[in-house]
């Protein structure tokens, strides 16, 4: 399977003039894994004709073009491999931490029931039994399973076919239909 395309890649555009004033905009266009953001920049082009191929042209557009390239030059600078998709790419430009995102399916779960405080402490305990009967179902095969993905377009992410294999997991291992469906629902829910 092709490996998903981890490079990021900044270009700048003008946006379209607003009634009749010359001056425009300088946008930022973000792409990462096939998907495209657009941000301001804040800078601004006089006229047109000083903007031409990403850039500013004139002296006086020196300080704007300087912060234009170190914009680029920090995207493009960040190792796309840490990130899942845009999103996170553009909440670490900004300044969030991208190390808190849950990135398997496991960790997903475990924050689920870490900011679930409203639930009572038997609907808790449910939920993390659930948790604890899918941990087992993966490690029961390890070279068939593994800790699935929640990364869009990665190799290890879990299909339709993973979940059958899981709920037949817990008729061989002797649970009712109506505990099945609970775990399934409790899994379902700190998934959501």
């Amino acid at each position: 399977m092709k490996r998903p395309n981890t490079n990021i890649n900044v270009t700048f555009y003008l946006k379209k003039p607003l009634k009749n004033s010359e001056r425009r905009g300088i946008y930022a266009n973000i792409t990462f894994r096939s998907t495209q953001r657009q941000i301001a920049t804040k800078i601004y082009a006089n006229h047109p004709d000083h903007f031409q191929r990403g850039g500013l042209i004139g002296y006086e557009y020196h300080e704007q073009n300087i912060k234009l390239i170190a914009m680029k030059k920090k995207l493009e600078g960040y190792d796309g491999h840490l990130f899942n998709d845009i999103d996170m790419v553009l909440d670490h430009y900004y300044g969030g931490d991208i190390l808190n995102y849950p990135s398997t399916i496991l960790e997903v779960f475990e924050y689920g029931i870490s900011h679930n405080k409203d639930l009572m402490e038997k609907t808790k305990r449910r939920k993390e039994v659930s948790v604890n009967s899918f941990e087992r179902f993966i490690k029961s095969h390890t070279n068939m399973y593994s800790d699935f993905s929640v990364i869009k377009k990665s190799p290890r992410q879990m299909f339709r076919a993973h979940s059958i294999d899981y709920v037949e997991w817990l008729k061989n291992n002797g649970l009712e239909n109506s505990s099945r469906v609970a775990y399934i629902s409790g899994l379902k829910s700190l998934f959501n």
